[in-house]
């Protein structure tokens, strides 16, 4: 993935927002903070954000909402022509289709989104959700 104009690292956003590495990450999950992850270790600040950039995975939500979530973002699809805001829309569909799709069991638990990958991660990635674009040729050393 190419790397955003205004992207910083972990280190750098933590730095900016006079925060730890983890509360930065937590912002990003919670949504709402003006910061988005973009890639591993990539992230964009932006502080007029106001509301929260994907669903929160910590509440459960209704079959209703989600519904409702999915088609906004197919109508911002089909109402947009700037092609990284397409492919951003896209990923969204295609991220809430494979969390419909998969498998109910246990996977393992990706605590350090920075770290390199263990090889039960890489089985787990590649065997369940076919996920090949998270796997970096250094996880594979």
């Amino acid at each position: 993935m190419r790397k955003i104009d205004n992207s910083i690292s972990l280190e750098e956003a933590a730095a900016r927002r006079g925060v730890s590495k983890r509360r930065i990450t937590q912002q990003v999950t919670e949504g709402g903070w003006g910061i988005r992850k973009i890639d591993r270790n990539q992230y964009v600040l932006s502080e007029d954000e106001k509301t929260p950039s994907a669903l929160n995975k910590i509440r459960k939500f209704s079959d209703q909402y989600r519904l409702e979530y999915e088609n906004s973002i197919r109508e911002r699809l089909d109402l947009t022509q700037d092609p990284n805001e397409r492919i951003y829309l896209i990923c969204i569909l295609a991220e809430m289709e494979l969390d419909r799709l998969r498998p109910k069991e246990k996977w393992p638990e990706f605590n350090n989104e920075d770290k390199y990958l263990n090889d039960e991660e890489i089985d787990w990635l590649l065997s369940n959700c076919y996920q090949v674009g998270l796997i970096s040729s250094k996880d594979l050393l």
